[in-house]
């Protein structure tokens, strides 16, 4: 249930912070694997072909495999919205 009124939360923030594209449909790049959303999975927050999409998504296992340190500091620089992924019911009682 908590899982469910989550991804409906996520769907909707997605929907509206994105910027809508020709076909009206928000393109995500995502460091890693989420099933759930459609995305475009990337390798690296400093790639230079990250302008072309309208947000980023993070999930969790990425997060926990990563250099926290540098990627706060290259999440700090980017001009676009973050998505974050996976990290169970934690952020549910901010809904």
């Amino acid at each position: 249930m908590k899982r469910s009124i989550f991804m409906v939360a996520l769907m909707a923030i997605i929907l509206t912070a994105c910027a809508p594209t020709e076909t009206g449909t928000p393109r995500i790049a995502s460091l890693g694997s989420h099933q759930d959303v459609p995305t475009t999975e990337i390798q690296d927050v400093g790639a230079d072909d990250l302008k072309q999409y309208d947000a980023l998504l993070i999930t969790k296992d990425y997060i926990e495999k990563s250099d926290q340190e540098q990627l706060k500091k290259q999440l700090n620089k980017l001009d676009m919205p973050i998505l974050f992924s996976d990290f169970d019911a934690k952020s549910a009682p901010a809904f």
